[in-house]
This record gives C-alpha cells, sequence and structure tokens, in this order.
C-alpha cells in the first residue's frame, strides 16, 4: 500500500507542461541572447578584430562562451567562427561595393574586415559566397559596366 501511495504521489509530481514550458523557457532565452549578440556585432563591429573571440563577446554580454555558442547554432546552425567570418565576408562585400573602393587594395579591405590571412579570406569567402572574391570583383565591375546610361 505504500509502495502504491509513493507511485501516486511521484506521478502527480511529473508535470509535462511545466517541463515543456521551462524548454521553451530556455530557447526564448537563447533567442534573446542571440538578439543582442547580433545587436552588440551590428553596433559594435568586434569582428574587425582578427583576435576577436567567443570569451571577449561572453564577457561584453555577461554571458559565458557555453551559452553564447549555444543561442547562435540554435539560431543560425553556425559554430561561432562560421557566424563571425559571415559578418567579416558582409563586411568586404559591403566595402567592395563602395563607390570609392578602387581606392583601397583588396588586401586593405579583407584586413580591415578583420581576416589575418588571405589564404584564409579566400577561403571563407568561397565558401560563404560560393565564388571567389576575384570572381565576385569581376562580376560587380562587368554589372557597374551594364549600368552605365547611354
Amino acid at each position: 500500500m505504500v509502495a502504491e501511495a509513493d507511485k501516486k504521489n511521484f506521478e502527480s509530481e511529473k508535470k509535462p507542461s511545466s517541463i515543456a514550458f521551462s524548454a521553451d523557457e530556455e530557447n526564448n532565452k537563447y533567442n534573446e541572447l542571440f538578439a543582442e549578440i547580433k545587436a552588440y556585432l551590428e553596433k559594435n563591429n568586434p569582428f574587425k578584430d582578427p583576435d576577436f573571440s567567443i570569451q571577449q563577446l561572453a564577457t561584453e554580454l555577461n554571458s559565458n562562451s557555453t551559452y553564447i555558442s549555444r543561442a547562435i547554432n540554435m539560431n543560425t546552425n553556425m559554430n561561432f567562427k562560421t557566424f563571425i567570418n559571415k559578418y567579416r565576408i558582409n563586411q568586404v562585400k559591403q566595402d567592395l561595393n563602395d563607390i570609392d573602393s578602387n581606392k583601397y587594395t583588396l588586401m586593405y579591405i579583407y584586413t580591415s574586415a578583420g581576416f589575418k590571412y588571405q589564404s584564409t579570406f579566400n577561403k571563407v569567402f568561397k565558401q560563404i559566397e560560393n565564388i571567389t572574391p576575384s570572381e565576385y570583383i569581376a562580376q560587380k565591375n562587368k554589372d557597374a559596366v551594364g549600368n552605365i546610361p547611354e
């Protein structure tokens, strides 16, 4: 009889809706953290520092690297490095599309975006954009020539 009463008490303590709620609550916390990550990156451009790390981001956001990593992965299916490199590539593309980009060398542009080495930049650019930086520039120049009014 005691065992039966204990079993009923144990079963009444199980709250599936509570468990689901806490999972949703956890997802919301990661979504909120991800929004903070994006806002911080867009406002401060820390990715322009080639040595920028997940630990630095965690410190700036009063979090830890595990939570930062999980928030990024849950929202983008990317790891921290890929996520940051995507910001860097977008910065390079923005700089290349500026009218005055002809004043600057490609090396200046990719190092200003946070890449240390050309080989890394080329590899990451190709992975993200599916074309090489040279092909991207050639396409951009071709498009620019095609858009000149006659």
